[in-house]
């Protein structure tokens, strides 16, 4: 009998010890409920069966037990359409609890032990329910609400800029809600720090709020687009914006350039493009996750809206593809010095001959030379050398390429640049 009990007692100390605490009502929680808050278990009621098994799986997870530290566990079953007596119902079980609506169920709602609500994880992470990968995720927005708490307790023994400060960094920590509607941060920041010192009365605005102000720009008639994008570079060139305001920034710039600066304007686009593109990849690096849309975006607009190819690689297929518009030549150029200049095309391989049209330079978006005449480059040269007199010193050369392919893309050369 005694090594009986002895055996089955070392197998229960080989079980996971589930210390966590769970309770179906606020009034129940309440008094349960220490540092870590709450962590609120929301799946659809009856019209998504799956959503209830991921958030039974999880609640049971040991590494998300382990994560959640004492934080209370409850559950929100949401109903397909929520009735008055449903929401009344609601309010009894939650009291004060800020359980707003997710996005997508099930959902994990992170409330601090005031009941405010300050994170929500949901999305392909949750309907993948790995515990670890969720419980990483619970560790970092509660150790965020923490930090957050303790630079809001700072903020209260604070005043001016300081305090601003604070306040801005008690709202910026990723994937934690800030302390209150934002607006009324912002406003509040604003009071404390009237000159933007510390940068957070613009970097806690939505990124996009920017979007009104440079497209009112744009459509002055007496202001018009060159101002609006002006506008934008002074924005960028503040060193507190966040890489959300940097991005978005950057994609209104390429806005204003498709629209308005066309194939002259594309080295520029491109640059703008990229930096979108650089800004979510270092993003990603850091924190493991999007940063938005954007990239994505400015993948196609550099394809579609920039076409160009550079002086060293020379042209191919992909390029030739792309040719139903002038191309730009990028990269740096060897045309400043005023001087009569040759662009001279050879074809290296393919099926197919480029053909060429025109070489247009332009100083910025002003049009300095153009030679137009029929030219080809293939097994045999034809009319291949472009001739460019260039009376002044340039500031700031384009060089783009008019080719004629009709569909024949199937080419690859390079180009050389002399100056006479």
């Amino acid at each position: 009998m005694k090594q009986t009990l002895l055996t089955c007692l070392a197998a229960l100390a080989l079980l996971p010890c589930y210390a966590v605490q769970q309770a179906e009502t606020y009034e129940a929680a309440k008094d349960l409920v220490q540092e870590d808050g709450y962590i609120i278990f929301a799946y659809a009621e009856d019209w998504d069966t799956f959503s209830k098994k991921v958030c039974d799986k999880l609640m049971t997870a040991e590494p998300v037990i382990e994560a959640a530290g004492n934080a209370v566990f409850m559950r929100a079953p949401i109903p397909n359409f929520i009735t008055e007596e449903r929401r009344k119902e609601d309010k009894e079980k939650f009291g004060p609890l800020q359980v707003g609506d997710a996005s997508s169920y099930p959902a994990l709602l992170m409330l601090t032990k005031s009941g405010r609500l300050y994170s929500v994880i949901n999305g392909s992470v949750m309907r993948k329910a790995a515990p670890k990968k969720v419980s990483r995720m619970i560790r970092e927005r509660m150790d965020g609400m923490k930090r957050q708490e303790a630079l809001l307790a700072r903020a209260q023994e604070a005043s001016g800029v300081a305090k601003a400060k604070l306040l801005g960094e008690a709202c910026s920590i990723p994937n934690v809600s800030p302390y209150d509607k934002i607006g009324k941060v912002i406003n509040e920041i604003k009071k404390l720090d009237p000159n933007n010192e510390t940068g957070y009365a613009r970097n806690l605005r939505d990124p996009f709020d920017f979007v009104g102000e440079i497209v009112g720009i744009e459509r002055d008639k007496n202001r018009g687009w060159e101002v609006a994008l002006q506008q934008v570079e002074t924005y960028l060139g503040d060193e507190k914006l966040s890489p959300a305001h940097q991005q978005a920034l950057h994609a209104l710039a390429v806005g204003l350039l498709h629209r308005h600066g066309g194939l002259k304007t594309a080295a520029e686009l491109h640059r703008h493009t990229k930096a979108i593109q650089d800004l979510e990849a270092k993003y990603y690096a850091e924190n493991g996750g999007p940063l938005s849309y954007l990239a994505k975006s400015a993948e196609y607009a550099d394809r579609d809206w920039a076409p160009g190819f550079n002086l060293v690689e020379g042209w191919n297929p992909a390029v030739m593809q792309a040719a139903d518009e002038p191309l730009e030549l990028e990269g740096p150029l060897p045309i400043a010095k005023p001087g009569t200049y040759t662009i001279s095309f050879y074809f290296d391989r393919g099926s197919d001959a480029a053909v060429i049209r025109s070489v247009s330079l332009y100083d910025g978006q002003t049009l300095v030379a153009e030679d137009q005449h029929d030219g080809m480059a293939g097994v045999k040269l034809n009319n291949h050398v472009y001739t460019l007199k260039v009376d002044a010193a340039l500031k700031d050369p384009h060089l783009f390429i008019k080719f004629d392919q009709k569909g024949k893309n199937n080419s690859n050369g390079h180009i050389t640049i002399q100056r006479r």
